[in-house]
C-alpha cells in the first residue's frame, strides 16, 4: 500500500523483545519505513510490569486459556494501535497456511516425494536454507519419512500432543482430518486453513482486536487468493527450500533486498526453557532480559513478575 498510495499515510505497529532470547524485527520494519516514507512506524516492548497489569484482561478477552504466549504479544499490538487512534487494522493471517509458510510443511513435502530421489533434493534444500546441524537434519528427514508412512490424522495427533504437552496423553485429539482426494501437501494445507491452525489464530486475533474496539481485517483470506493458491503447483509455494516463494517473488521490487529471501520468520516466542518441578502440567514465567538458561516455575498470579509475554507451558 505504501507503494501504490504514496499520497496516503499508513501506520504500522511492531512489538519486540530484546535480551538473550529476544525477538526483535525492528531492523526489517525500519528498512521498509526508509523505503516508504508514508509509513508511520510505532514500536513497543512490553515490560514485566505491563504484562503483570494486563494479564488478567488478556485472559478475560480470550475467554479460554491460550496454548502459548504469542497471542499476548498480539494483544499488545492492538493496545498500541488503540493508543494511536486506530479503528481498522490489516493483518497477514492466512498466507502461512496456504502458501507453505510453516516449516513442518516440509515433512509433508518430503513424505509426498518418497520413495523417489526428489525427496532428498527437497530435504537438502530445506536443511541448507535453515542451517540445521547434522543431528537436526537427520531428524527432519525422519519426520519426512513418518509423513510418508502415516496419514494426516496420525501426524496431527503426534504434533498435537507434542505442542500441548500439558494435555493428558490419553486424551483424544479434538479433530478428525479426512483425506479428500488432494495430495499429501495440499491436504495438510487445507486442514491448516480450515480445521487446525488458522481457526485458533483467528480466534486470538478477533478477541484481541475487539478488546480494544478495533476491526481487524485479513486480506490474505480473500477467497480468490485462497482458491488461486490451491490451484498452483506446489513448487510455486515452496521452491528450493524457500517458503511462500510466489509471494516473495511478487514483492521482490517492493521490499528491501534483505527480505529476498530471508530465513523463515519465527513467531513471537522469545522464551527460555524452565527448570524445576511441574511435570507435564508445569508453567513458567520468563524474563526477556534474564541471562540464565533456566528459571524456577512460579504460580501464574497477577503479582508474579518476570515474563516477556504470558504464562507458557513447560517444555516436555
Amino acid at each position: 500500500m505504501g507503494a501504490t498510495h504514496p499520497e496516503l499515510a499508513f501506520h504500522t505497529f511492531t512489538i519486540y523483545y530484546d535480551g538473550q532470547r529476544g525477538m526483535d524485527e525492528r531492523s526489517f520494519s525500519r528498512q521498509v519505513g526508509a523505503k516508504y516514507p508514508n509509513l508511520i512506524a510505532h514500536e513497543y516492548q512490553p515490560r514485566e510490569e505491563d504484562i503483570a497489569a494486563r494479564f488478567e484482561h488478556f485472559l478475560w478477552a480470550q475467554d479460554f486459556p491460550p496454548a502459548g504466549s504469542s497471542p499476548f504479544s498480539q494483544y499488545f499490538v492492538m493496545q498500541l494501535a488503540r493508543q494511536h487512534g486506530m479503528k481498522v487494522m490489516l493483518d497477514g493471517q492466512g498466507s502461512d497456511e496456504y502458501l507453505i509458510g510453516y516449516l513442518r510443511s516440509f515433512y509433508r513435502l518430503i513424505g509426498q516425494a518418497l520413495p523417489g530421489l526428489g525427496a532428498f533434493s527437497i530435504w537438502k534444500d530445506h536443511v541448507r536454507r535453515e542451517g540445521y546441524s547434522l543431528s537436526e537434519a537427520a531428524k527432519r528427514f525422519g519426520k519426512g519419512a513418518a509423513s510418508w508412512i502415516m496419514d494426516e490424522q496420525a501426524l496431527a495427533e503426534l504434533e498435537y500432543h507434542h505442542l500441548l504437552p500439558f494435555m493428558p496423553l490419553d486424551r483424544q485429539a479434538p479433530f478428525a482430518l479426512a483425506r479428500d482426494g488432494r495430495d499429501k501437501v495440499d491436504n495438510f494445507l487445507y486442514h491448516l486453513l480450515f480445521h487446525t491452525e488458522l481457526p485458533s489464530l483467528l480466534h486470538y486475533e478477533d478477541r484481541n482486536s475487539m478488546a480494544f474496539s478495533i476491526e481487524s481485517r485479513v486480506p490474505f483470506l480473500d477467497h480468490r487468493l485462497v482458491e488461486l493458491a490451491f490451484s498452483l503447483p506446489t513448487d510455486y509455494k515452496a521452491h528450493r527450500g524457500i517458503t511462500k516463494h510466489i509471494l516473495r517473488e511478487s514483492l521482490r521490487e517492493e521490499l528491501p533486498k534483505p527480505f529476498m529471501p530471508e530465513k523463515t520468520k519465527r513467531g513471537l516466542y522469545p522464551l527460555e526453557k524452565c527448570s524445576g518441578s511441574g511435570g507435564r502440567s508445569g508453567f513458567c514465567w520468563i524474563s526477556p532480559s534474564s541471562p540464565s538458561k533456566g528459571s524456577t516455575p512460579a504460580k501464574p498470579t497477577r503479582s508474579s513478575s518476570g515474563t516477556n509475554k504470558a504464562i507458557t507451558p513447560r517444555p516436555s
